[in-house]
């Protein structure tokens, strides 16, 4: 085959580059023609680098820098700065700030005539207040108070500490869509399952199965008979129905203790009384009259004569009350406590405990208005509720006061002399002796230290009268002094009756 055969007579006679060359051409970047941006237009372009086309759709799609529609018209609505600040300045020419005060209620006191605009801050509270035209009204942010369970407000921070603790605590159930298809009536069904399966009365174990199913030579039930272990027999059944009805085994026993009284006895016995006494049987008497059955068959009033008794031996005289008479012409300790007065209680008159009053008020007798010039004793009875002693020599001695327990009874001391002079007495009884249970307890009844120096002499150092001085008092476990006075017969002491035992002496 020739060039002309091929057509190559119709191809430039120009030397090709090689296949080598024309690559090594291709990937030549220096611009080997020497290409100008005149030449190419580039004058008509910005010179500003453009973004690749992966950069471009990064750019496109991210939503944090291009905003939505929605977006856009809410941003539109906004406020301009310029329309902010004339906001803020009509709201200024509206706000009055005055001097704060101490406290809310201080605003009253301080701006009673307030305006619309007024503002005022409170210190101990720390809350700001505007003034609305009708009332005042708290602005600042401070002011909010802390949530609690019936009012929104502020989370404290311990609260908070709580809501995060309990929220990365907080877990799911695996099997939540079973748990959801669980109803009250089948948790019910399943509890009285339960119950019935649990229920060891009406079930039986595998031992008691076996046991049951393995006894031998069983009975079988018959109606109207049971079953005992008293193995009751044909014989003894016979034996029974042989005792006749109502019948009875007992002997009567026929001896010294036991026996029986025949009906001419019984007559005899009941005409005893007619044949003796003449049914001379006095009429019944009350329990409370005072009288016996004297063995003539008579009732008797109770008198020294009747019983055979004489009198015991006893003076009467202008010393002594009778209990009829105290009752009249004095009044008890709680009786004293009753009107609402004289119910002072050892705590208040010793409160060192040392025995002595502390403190007690005093008149002179020469200051004692009203009193009169003589003091007579009224008519009067001696009985067991009064005592007393006369004192000469140094002694001592017993004596009881009678009356009721809760009572004071006088007891009367008197010199027995008109040369008696100044003398000390002690008036005392053991905590132990004889005085009702009722005033403390059986085994402390109650125990007494009284001390008195007394002038029992009325002329004695030309004294006008007589005196005495508490030297020493104290009570324990009870009350049992109700008071000290003067009669004509000499010094009185009120003491607690009731039989209690006490003792007096004297120098």
């Amino acid at each position: 085959m020739t060039k002309h055969q091929v057509g190559l007579g119709n191809v430039e006679d120009i030397q090709q580059a090689s296949k080598a060359e024309f690559i090594l051409h291709k990937e030549d970047l220096s611009n080997p023609h020497q290409v100008t941006k005149d030449q190419v237009g580039l004058g008509n372009l910005d010179n500003i680098q453009q973004a690749s086309k992966v950069e471009f759709n990064t750019h496109a799609t991210d939503n944090i820098k291009h905003i939505t529609s929605s977006e856009r018209n809410n941003w539109n609505d906004k406020y301009t700065k310029a329309e902010v600040d004339n906001k803020l300045a009509s709201l200024e020419t509206k706000i009055d700030w005055k001097e704060s005060v101490a406290t809310f209620e201080d605003i009253a006191s301080t701006y009673p005539n307030p305006v619309d605009g007024w503002t005022v801050n409170v210190k101990d509270t720390d809350y700001t207040y505007r003034y609305s035209g009708t009332e005042w009204v708290v602005i600042s942010a401070n002011a909010i108070p802390k949530a609690t369970s019936q009012v929104d407000g502020l989370m404290a921070k311990e609260d908070k500490t709580n809501l995060d603790d309990m929220n990365s605590k907080k877990h799911t159930h695996s099997n939540k869509s079973l748990i959801d298809t669980l109803t009250q009536v089948l948790i019910n069904n399943w509890n009285s399952a339960f119950t019935h399966i649990s229920d060891a009365i009406k079930h039986i174990t595998a031992a008691e199965r076996t046991l049951w199913n393995t006894v031998s030579n069983k009975v079988d039930k018959v109606s109207g008979k049971g079953l005992s272990t008293e193995d009751y027999t044909t014989v003894e059944k016979s034996k029974l129905s042989g005792i006749e009805a109502n019948a009875n085994r007992y002997v009567h026993p026929n001896d010294a203790n036991t026996r029986h009284v025949t009906d001419a006895e019984k007559t005899t016995w009941n005409g005893k009384a007619n044949a003796s006494h003449g049914n001379h049987v006095p009429a019944t008497q009350s329990a409370n009259n005072k009288k016996f059955l004297r063995c003539d068959n008579t009732w008797q009033d109770v008198t020294p004569g009747n019983i055979g008794a004489a009198p015991a031996s006893h003076t009467h005289d202008e010393r002594y009350y009778t209990e009829s008479e105290a009752n009249a012409k004095f009044v008890s300790k709680e009786d004293l406590g009753a009107a609402g007065y004289g119910d002072m209680t050892k705590a208040i008159y010793d409160t060192n405990n040392s025995g002595i009053v502390d403190k007690a008020e005093s008149v002179a007798w020469a200051g004692v208005t009203g009193k009169p010039s003589t003091f007579p004793p009224s008519s009067h009875n001696h009985d067991g509720s009064y005592a007393t002693k006369n004192l000469r020599a140094s002694h001592y001695t017993r004596f009881t006061v009678g009356g009721e327990a809760n009572k004071y009874y006088p007891v009367i001391i008197n010199d027995g002399s008109p040369s008696f002079g100044a003398c000390h007495l002690s008036i005392s009884r053991g905590y132990n002796w004889t005085a009702p249970d009722s005033w403390n307890t059986a085994t402390h009844r109650g125990g007494l230290t009284l001390g008195i120096l007394w002038n029992g002499d009325n002329y004695w150092g030309g004294n006008s009268g007589s005196s005495y001085v508490v030297t020493m008092f104290d009570e324990s476990y009870t009350t049992m002094v109700g008071g000290l006075s003067y009669c004509t017969s000499g010094l009185v002491v009120w003491l607690r009756g009731g039989g209690a035992q006490y003792q007096i002496e004297s120098d």
